[in-house]
């Protein structure tokens, strides 16, 4: 018979202790199976409940960290809360990251009661590993004077599918699958040899790939559509004249490609801005990380729910939905993804470069207590 917590033999309560730290994740059902059966799953959840600091968390997957990346955390860390060493004055911090959207995401939260009719529902795909997903790469900015705890402006500077140009090689007809499963093109025809249609590319740096195989270069990306941009945000006359930005990547490895970091490094100088690419294996210094993309992930599976009954999202409509999500986006998210991450600076300094304070509560901050919303951004309260 299953014993109360308070009867839980000291030799029991280790076995418990030590098979909850090598798998947290554990059902008390396992745990209960784990020791043997000696107390029922209720009676563990019981004997937990005793203790006034317990709870439930989400484990959080981490990049893991070298000294040396520890130690250029803190350095980069201190640099922006430095303000870059730059006066005071008008900025525009810029990030941008690239994001998977996918056709299809499992959820948690399906129903069913099958006393009632209601049965396990479950979708099909021909192969898993052909789930549509389309990426995009992101801009945004947040314009400040001076503090960036005084609050600013959050700015959505693009966003773009990651395309590239290829050419036919031949004719290519419409296919349908038959119920055998085979594969035939027998349709429309799709193209012609010769013609040009835009495939969903890997990203790199300044290479653009071949016409067979191309790929999306970031480095025509600023020429002709970010910096552009920037311009147009800070020129004479703008909303954002004179502000002073300031470029920061991610440092994953497309964006450290030499050629591609020459041209901005060159750019940015030319037009009397700074460029500060964060530390490597560092996504919590990033609002798109941090911010944007979690709030878009959400949004984008809401706006995919029509196809919840087809199972699978084509790329189009997969696309068609992420930069719906991109349009509806308000700037007071965007804006207090850039505060957040300053504020988490300062604990990456506090912790010696170390990200392990990420998994308890001191990731979260006080942005939303502390900031109120203004129809361009947020602003001290």
């Amino acid at each position: 018979m299953a014993r109360e917590h308070d009867e839980i033999q000291p030799y029991i309560r280790d076995l418990l202790v030590h098979a909850i730290i090598d798998d947290p994740n554990k059902s008390f059902e396992r745990l209960s199976a784990d020791i043997g059966y000696w107390c029922c799953a209720s009676t563990i959840h019981r004997w937990l409940q005793q203790y006034p600091d317990y709870k439930n968390y989400v484990t959080r997957l981490l990049p893991s960290l070298s000294e040396e990346q520890k130690r250029k955390h803190v350095e980069f860390a201190k640099h922006v809360r430095a303000r870059w060493n730059l006066p005071p004055g008008k900025y525009i911090w810029l990030h941008y990251d690239e994001k998977w959207f996918w056709g299809f995401v499992g959820r948690g939260n399906a129903k069913m009661a099958p006393s009632a009719g209601i049965n396990k529902s479950t979708k099909s795909a021909y192969h898993r590993s052909h789930i549509d997903k389309v990426m995009g790469i992101a801009f945004t900015g947040f314009a400040f004077d001076t503090d960036i705890e005084n609050g600013g402006d959050g700015l959505k500077i693009g966003f773009f599918r990651c395309q590239a140009a290829r050419i036919a090689k031949k004719q290519v007809r419409e296919s349908r699958r038959m119920e055998t499963g085979e594969l035939r093109y027998d349709g429309p025809v799709k193209r012609h040899k010769g013609d040009a249609y835009m495939v969903d590319a890997n990203v790199t740096g300044s290479d653009a790939g071949t016409s067979d195989k191309p790929k999306f270069a970031l480095k025509p990306l600023w020429k002709d559509f970010v910096l552009p941009r920037l311009d147009e945000l800070t020129g004479p006359g703008s909303e954002y004249e004179g502000y002073v930005v300031i470029g920061q990547g991610n440092n994953a490895g497309p964006h450290c490609d030499k050629e591609y970091l020459d041209f901005c490094r060159e750019e940015f100088e030319n037009r009397g801005w700074q460029w500060e690419p964060q530390a490597a294996q560092m996504p919590h210094a990033n609002d798109l990380d941090i911010a944007v993309f979690p709030s878009m992930s959400k949004r984008h599976s809401q706006t995919l729910r029509d196809f919840a009954s087809k199972g699978v999202a084509p790329p189009d409509e997969i696309w068609k939905a992420a930069d719906d999500v991109w349009r509806n986006l308000d700037s007071a998210t965007i804006a207090r993804g850039f505060v957040l991450a300053y504020q988490i600076l300062a604990k990456v300094i506090q912790h010696n470069g170390s990200n392990e304070f990420l998994r308890d509560k001191e990731f979260h901050s006080s942005v939303c207590k502390d900031f109120q919303l203004t129809k361009t951004g947020i602003m001290r309260k």
